[in-house]
């Protein structure tokens, strides 16, 4: 094992030169998809027995030392905040978009903390289910496409419409725009 220091801070540690790579070009977040496409599956399995990788939700994993304190907590709520988000994006594979409260804090009206929940909406007919981390809302004729979606900050996030968003969460801005902490 060894480690190697990537851009913005990203310090990743792998056995294999091919996983490490990818979980590199991830930011430190790789998927189980986009692994078996370069590697065998037990490389994966490996990484994560070792404890160079952790797995924060089904089919998504992140560098180990990425994932915070707070024991007992789901590995997402330990994930610093874009990261948690991306992860979620990840899982969603598409089929999901940051809404809610998570939609806000992409659109820079609101910061996140370590261990906010992460918000999905996903269509009606979508299968994802709420999980330790991420909260699932279910919404009837929600396309995941413009103009109901956009793409917000280059972080490669899809993010529900920020006026579906801000009217149902007033109540966590101030008349400046800044977040009311509470």
């Amino acid at each position: 094992m060894w480690l190697r220091r990537v851009g913005r801070g990203v310090t990743v540690r792998c056995v294999n030169s091919v996983l490490r790579e990818l979980v590199e070009l991830g930011a430190g977040l790789v998927t189980r998809g986009a692994a078996g496409q370069v590697v065998p599956s037990w490389t994966l399995r490996q990484a994560c027995r070792n404890g160079e990788l952790v797995r924060v939700l089904p089919e998504v994993f992140v560098a180990a030392h990425l994932v915070g304190g707070r024991p007992g907590a789901p590995a997402l709520s330990r994930l610093d905040p874009a990261l948690s988000l991306r992860a979620a994006l990840a899982w969603a594979g598409g089929d999901g978009a940051l809404s809610h409260l998570s939609a806000l804090a992409v659109w820079g009206l609101r910061s996140e903390e370590v261990g906010d929940l992460v918000h999905l909406s996903t269509p009606a007919s979508a299968s994802l289910r709420s999980r330790p981390g991420v909260i699932v809302h279910r919404r009837r004729g929600l396309s995941i496409e413009p103009p109901q979606v956009v793409v917000r900050r280059s972080m490669m996030a899809i993010v529900c419409a920020v006026c579906w968003t801000l009217p149902r969460h007033w109540g966590f801005l101030d008349r400046g725009g800044a977040l009311c902490h509470t």
